[in-house]
């Protein structure tokens, strides 16, 4: 059985990986933590941007001790910092257009 895929990591290699029972992926699952990417021939697979916001779920739960609920707060603000990073840096793209194409050429 294949347990990574053309940027994707199988279910089984995320137990693997992070040492949980399938119980809990259910679990982040159902709360809406993390989320299959993909399904095919009934394997679940996920993205490394999945596995990494896995990562981070079981730092927040296990070394901080924050509870589900608190997780779920810290990813939707997390989640929003990053959109707003992208925002930030395709305005900034905009304007860098911009500048380039306003500003005198040189000769």
């Amino acid at each position: 059985m294949r347990l990574i895929k053309e940027g994707y990591v199988s279910y089984q290699k995320l137990l693997q990986v992070f040492h949980i029972s399938p119980t809990l992926l259910n679990l982040y699952e159902q709360r809406g933590l993390i989320g299959p990417a993909r399904e095919e021939e009934g394997m679940k697979w996920y993205t490394l941007q999945d596995a990494e916001r896995l990562r981070l779920i079981r730092i927040l739960t296990r070394e901080l001790g924050v509870n589900l609920a608190g997780v779920e707060v810290v990813l939707a603000i997390r989640d929003r910092l990053l959109a707003m990073q992208e925002q930030m840096w395709d305005i900034y793209q905009y304007l860098e257009e911009q500048y380039r194409q306003k500003s005198p050429k040189e000769s």
